[in-house]
């Protein structure tokens, strides 16, 4: 990278050269002379569009400007003079070089300089995109993926454009046919382009071929995805995907397959998905329908209320031995009650 303070240094040892005040040199360049200021204590460069003035006005080359004589600055001198396509020609240019000119370039100017480059390697490059224009980065990422190139594209896309995105990742599944190969960009995908390609993938090969990207879908769409799941395969089926269903469809959940299966043995295998209010109110319904033993399986889920209510109805029809099960889920309150009721 161009050290600033030996540039400054340089433009200041020039100007001097030459007898000229920062005013002079200012007025010459059409600049404001705090611009020249600046740049002789280091704390800027000059813009790509005074290089040639400067080079001229102090009768130096640009390697002798910039000191030193290097690949960068012919480069460099190429863009202020703008032939970086007659230079990118005839000369192999690495991203090292880019790298350290791209911040005095003009955005066309880099995606110029990259487009000219036979492969590209996202990560080495990342630090050069934010002054690249976003329809260059475009043509730059389609051009890639019809190379094949899927590394490290998600290195590129907060640079891309959100149509070049989802065009990319409908590209990337027909290709692929795998949605692991989009979670990288799953983020910068649009939402209605991930409920699209997801209910798709789903169609096609089921809820295991699109687990990698159910973090970015929707909940409507996963709850969609859920019920028809259940329908068709059973509960077992869905417990990859627990995590991501919201609150609300997994208590609707629990409400079918206790109605349908009659288990609470059912529910458990959802059960820490599960609010504690909907397992609370299964667990009063089930106990009343058949007895403690047919929660047995949901009790560590019960709240702590709930379980008092059932352990003090359970006492009254079967005395103090039937709570036994509830015990070390309830705590010590119930048993205490009890004994104080009872002998104090």
């Amino acid at each position: 990278m161009f050290n600033l303070r030996n540039i400054g240094g340089k433009i200041a040892e020039l100007r001097r050269a030459k007898n000229m005040t920062q005013m002079e040199l200012a007025d010459r360049l059409g600049i404001s002379y705090q611009a020249v200021s600046n740049w002789e204590r280091g704390n800027t460069m000059p813009d790509i569009s005074k290089l040639p003035e400067l080079i001229q006005i102090f009768d130096v080359t640009l390697g002798e400007l910039l000191g030193e004589e290097s690949e960068v600055t012919k480069l460099l001198e190429s863009a202020a003079q703008e032939q970086v396509e007659e230079y990118m020609e005839d000369h192999s240019v690495g991203i090292k070089e880019i790298s350290e000119v791209a911040p005095v370039l003009k955005p066309a100017q880099v995606g110029n300089i990259l487009e000219k480059a036979k492969k590209i390697d996202w990560e080495e490059i990342s630090n050069i995109l934010p002054f690249v224009e976003r329809d260059v980065v475009d043509r730059l990422v389609l051009k890639a993926v019809d190379e094949g190139q899927y590394n490290d594209l998600g290195e590129v896309m907060p640079f891309t454009s959100r149509e070049v995105v989802d065009k990319i990742a409908d590209k990337i599944l027909e290709q692929k046919g795998d949605c692991k190969e989009i979670e990288d960009i799953a983020p910068f995908i649009s939402r209605n382009k991930l409920v699209e390609l997801a209910e798709k993938k789903y169609q096609q090969s089921g809820i295991a071929s699109i687990d990698s990207i159910l973090p970015f879908i929707e909940k409507e769409t996963i709850r969609k995805i859920t019920e028809e799941e259940v329908q068709k395969n059973g509960l077992g089926a869905i417990t990859p995907i627990l995590p991501f269903i919201d609150r609300e469809t997994i208590d609707k959940m629990a409400d079918i397959i206790l109605e349908q299966e009659g288990d609470c043995g059912e529910i458990e295998k959802i059960a820490p998905f599960v609010s504690r209010e909907k397992i609370s109110e299964l667990a009063e319904k089930k106990y009343q329908q058949a007895g403690l033993a047919s929660i047995e399986s949901i009790l560590p889920f019960i709240e702590k209320e709930t379980l008092r209510r059932i352990a003090e109805e359970e006492i009254q029809k079967n005395g103090l031995e039937a709570i036994t099960p509830i015990l070390p889920f309830a705590g010590k309150k119930i048993l205490s009650k009890y004994i104080i009721e009872k002998y104090l």
